[in-house]
């Protein structure tokens, strides 16, 4: 993840949610998201991140659900709205 590079297309106009899941403690965004975040926002793109407590999907076989994403997600689009 570290070495990941997101970009947005030059003059990007939309605006941005990201959430990062972890456990419940972490209440700071990872230095890479952060930086991101931070790159994105002195570009004039509105950005929103915010940490969700919640389970790490991507490792299980088995289906996740994180409630704690589903309202971070509709709070976001709520505040689009």
């Amino acid at each position: 993840m570290e070495a990941s590079s997101l970009s947005l297309p030059p003059g990007f106009g939309a605006p941005v949610a990201l959430f990062e899941l972890g456990p419940p403690e972490r209440t700071e965004l990872s230095p890479a998201l952060r930086v991101l975040t931070e790159r994105w926002s002195g570009a004039n793109v509105s950005v929103r991140a915010v940490c969700v407590a919640g389970p790490a999907f991507w490792q299980t076989q088995e289906i996740e659900l994180c409630p704690a994403l589903i309202d971070a997600s509709v709070a976001a689009l709520g505040d689009l709205a």
